[in-house]
């Protein structure tokens, strides 16, 4: 995850600081990847539902996920 963000700090006393930013973070590098458990009946069936839920969800984070951050 990359994040980004802009703020300002003040010290309030000694060690104690407040802090206000805004910014925000996005999926940046990483792939899912899904391991369909070694006892399915349907081996083959299942390794290819589970690369298509792999296919849907990287897609998924790259267009939709972006976090605010305040």
């Amino acid at each position: 995850m990359l994040d980004v963000e802009l703020g300002w700090e003040w010290t309030l006393v000694r060690h104690l600081f407040l802090r206000a930013a805004v910014g925000g973070g996005s999926r940046w590098a990483r792939r899912r990847t899904s391991l369909p458990s070694s006892r399915a009946r349907a081996p083959r069936l299942t390794a290819a539902f589970a690369k298509a839920g792999e296919t849907y969800l990287d897609d998924t984070y790259r267009s939709y996920v972006f976090t605010p951050v305040v």
